[in-house]
């Protein structure tokens, strides 16, 4: 199971019941999307019918949700294509990080935190001096 929450099966609400009937909101909304998922997917240098497949989606659900064919996707098959592409749906949907309120910190700093945790005091020590010395040589 990816790291976005399961969307119910058949009971699935669209994303875009949100905005109501309002079609021109509704279209820019799903226009911005599929711009950034095109966008997404030429930086990671991935196919689109590969993107579908590897998400479990129909092998043409990219090329049609970026060309336009399909007007309502799902937000069962857009936290799919979230989880293939290792982001969250906000991002995805947004183009922006979301960030957890209690900790300031976005899902894949958490992840890192999560790992750090796991190290012993000297795992722990070696790991900041490395980190001193990373910072030290980037800021030059």
């Amino acid at each position: 199971m990816g790291k976005n929450p399961p969307v119910n099966g058949k009971n699935t609400t669209f994303i875009f019941k949100i905005i109501g009937n309002n079609p021109t909101m509704k279209e820019i909304i799903i226009k911005e999307f599929a711009e950034r998922l095109d966008a997404v997917l030429s930086e990671k240098n991935i196919p689109r019918k590969k993107a579908s497949l590897g998400a479990g989606l129909n092998e043409t659900w990219v090329r049609d949700v970026i060309e336009g064919k399909t007007r309502n996707p799902r937000m069962d098959s857009i936290s799919k294509m979230a989880d293939y592409l290792n982001m969250d749906v906000h991002e995805l949907l947004t183009g922006e990080k979301s960030i957890d309120i209690e900790t300031g910190l976005t899902p894949n700093q958490q992840k890192l935190m999560d790992k750090i945790k796991t190290l012993d005091d000297r795992e722990q020590q070696l790991f900041e001096s490395m980190t001193e010395t990373f910072f030290k040589t980037i800021k030059k």
